[in-house]
């Protein structure tokens, strides 16, 4: 069993320890700030030709008086660019928090 100044030392070594890692986890720098960095080159591009092909789809469907299915391959060709977009402006959000991010480090490390 432990004694009573024992467990004491005990508890303020474990606060110290605590207060520690709160201290590293506040400060944001570059490479904790996203645990997952969005890369939206080749995931668009292949985003982009889905569109297109959807679009020829609705084209083709429109020209065979099928407008219900060129109705929904327009929709599905809209859908997919609306993710892209919304996809695209989480990745610019992403770029310009991790540049500020960047470039605070560089002032604080090298003073300009």
């Amino acid at each position: 069993m432990m004694q009573p100044e024992n467990k004491l030392k005990f508890f303020t070594s474990e606060v110290r320890f605590l207060e520690k890692s709160k201290q590293k986890c506040e400060k944001t720098t570059y490479k904790n700030r996203y645990k997952h960095k969005l890369n939206m080159l080749w995931p668009g591009q292949t985003m982009l030709k889905i569109v297109g092909m959807f679009l020829l789809i609705g084209i083709l469907f429109w020209l065979l008086k099928c407008r219900v299915s060129a109705s929904a391959a327009f929709v599905l060709a809209g859908v997919v660019f609306a993710v892209l977009l919304l996809l695209v402006a989480i990745e610019l959000h992403q770029d310009r928090v991790l540049n500020e991010i960047a470039m605070r480090e560089n002032e604080e490390k090298y003073g300009e």
